[in-house]
């Protein structure tokens, strides 16, 4: 189906200074659990995910590639008004709250997934700030809640291999806390729904135990 409306309210509210104002707003309420679970669901509503289109129509595809970069650009403006940290912030603070367990890490897939160099900097950041721990966290503590599962799963694969660090040299480095996915909840095991398989990153179909190939 054609998202171009929600194309336009995102681009809209991501102009008019949305993303900005749920940051600021999760960090002056950083205890009050419905704001950060709200804060994450409406970041990552704002910032969406542009898919490129399985159909051999090529204005299809040029339309949703047109989508995912501008998904891709308000990303970027997402991470520059500290999103990720704001994010991050609140899945330690509310361990237990699997609305926001469920939220932040799909506001976290939404914000780092991306093909270019940019989306491997908002990977690293994440990382860096502990996204990973916090997934991992995540699904040991809700491993009956499927929604949360799925999230968490969706997350941990995306964040699962990084980039070296600048001037690093080498390939790239796995990064992964050694959770079995596999088995946590009996439903999980499709693809996280942000991610689509013609992504660069994205997630490997079957859960494994193990971070994939490098």
């Amino acid at each position: 189906s054609d998202d171009a409306p929600n194309d336009v309210a995102r681009a809209r509210a991501a102009e008019v200074g949305a993303l900005e104002a749920m940051v600021a707003a999760m960090r002056a309420h950083a205890y009050d659990v419905e704001v950060q679970e709200n804060g994450c669901w409406a970041l990552a509503n704002v910032v969406g995910q542009g898919r490129v289109a399985d159909s051999e129509s090529s204005d299809a595809v040029g339309r949703s590639r047109s989508s995912f970069l501008m998904a891709c650009a308000r990303a970027q403006r997402a991470a520059a008004s500290s999103a990720i940290e704001a994010v991050v912030a609140a899945l330690r603070a509310h361990p237990r709250e699997a609305g926001v367990q469920e939220n932040g890490c799909l506001a976290l897939a939404k914000i780092c997934i991306s093909g270019d160099g940019a989306g491997r900097a908002r990977k690293q950041r994440a990382v860096e700030l502990g996204a990973l721990e916090a997934a991992t966290a995540a699904l040991r503590a809700h491993p009956h809640k499927r929604d949360v599962q799925e999230q968490a799963q969706g997350l941990c694969y995306m964040l699962a291999v990084v980039p070296r660090q600048s001037g690093a040299g080498g390939p790239s480095r796995p990064v992964w806390q050694g959770v079995h996915l596999a088995g946590l909840h009996p439903n999980v095991g499709r693809v996280h729904p942000t991610l689509h398989a013609s992504s660069p990153h994205a997630a490997p179909s079957t859960p494994a135990a193990t971070a994939p190939d490098v």
